[in-house]
């Protein structure tokens, strides 16, 4: 069993598969997610998928604590 931060890394990496598959399906070329919530060049439905998938992100996301890490959700 790995650690924290390796879970943490193996989570983001597959969210970034995730929003990687999701722009080659919407035949999309993006940077990041946050950037692109309030796009008027998306539909409602991709910006959308964007705040969701952002939040799945920020909750994954390493936070870093009197020398200990944990995911931002388990704050």
């Amino acid at each position: 069993m790995g650690t924290l931060q390796d879970e943490i890394d193996v989570e983001l990496t597959a969210l970034t598969r995730d929003y990687e598959a999701w722009q080659k399906e919407q035949g999309l070329k993006l940077g990041s997610a946050d950037e692109h919530i309030f796009d008027e060049n998306l539909t409602e439905a991709q910006r959308m998928w964007l705040r969701k998938f952002s939040e799945r992100w920020e909750g994954a996301s390493p936070v870093y604590t009197a020398g200990n890490v944990m995911r931002a959700r388990d704050l």
